[in-house]
C-alpha cells in the first residue's frame, strides 16, 4: 500500500512544483526530486515499514546507514524519473507564459 501512496504523492508533488515553475524546467525537476526523496524517507520511517530491510525477526544485524543510502539512491532515481515525465507532460499541455 505504501509504494502506491508514495507514487501518487510523487506525481502530485512533481505536478505542483512544475506547475509553479513553468519556465525553469531543470530547477523544478531538482526541487521536486528533493521533495520526493525527503517525503518518501519520512513516510517510510513514520509507517515503520520494512522497506529498509530492518526486520526484528531475523538473526541478521541490520546496517541502517547502508540501508538508508540504498533507499535514498533508489528513491532519488525514481523521483527524478517521475519529475521529468510529469514535467515534460505539463510542458506540452500547459503553454509557457
Amino acid at each position: 500500500m505504501i509504494p502506491y501512496l508514495l507514487a501518487g504523492l510523487s506525481i502530485l508533488i512533481a505536478g505542483g512544483v512544475h506547475w509553479t515553475f513553468p519556465n525553469v524546467f531543470w530547477k523544478a525537476s531538482i526541487y521536486s526530486t528533493l521533495i520526493i526523496v525527503v517525503v518518501s524517507l519520512l513516510l517510510i520511517f513514520v509507517f515503520q515499514s520494512n522497506y529498509l530491510g530492518l526486520d526484528e525477526k531475523t538473526a541478521e544485524t541490520a546496517n541502517v546507514g547502508v540501508a538508508v543510502l540504498l533507499v535514498s539512491a533508489l528513491v532519488s532515481f525514481f523521483g527524478l524519473l517521475i519529475s521529468l515525465m510529469v514535467g515534460y507532460f505539463l510542458k506540452i499541455v500547459r503553454p509557457s507564459i
